[in-house]
């Protein structure tokens, strides 16, 4: 089953994810947090790839950058482009660098 994922965040949805989140709604026939045999269908906070917007994830670890309506349901169909899974070190404080 393909877990698809469409990006919400303000970057992904100025660049258009609305639309193709409403694309797959009317074309999978799955809203989001819906599923069928072959896929489920979700939104996501931001996933951290702004400057490639509007972004889908598959899987948790495979993407679809610059996501458009017309080439959608293919870039799916292919499983989208491998990530190495980012790891965030939230404990480094680099604001006190600034002083």
């Amino acid at each position: 089953m393909k877990k698809i994922e469409v990006c919400c965040g303000k970057s992904c949805s100025g660049m258009g994810s609305r639309r193709i989140l409403d694309f797959l709604i009317a074309k999978l026939g799955l809203k989001p947090g819906e599923e069928n045999d072959t896929m489920s269908l979700n939104t996501s906070p931001c996933m951290g790839y702004c400057a490639r917007s509007p972004n889908i994830r598959i899987n948790d670890d495979h993407f679809i950058f610059g996501a458009n309506v017309k080439n959608v349901l293919s870039d799916i169909e292919k499983g989208g482009k491998y990530v190495e899974p980012q790891i965030l070190d939230l404990t480094d404080d680099f604001l006190n660098d600034l002083s």
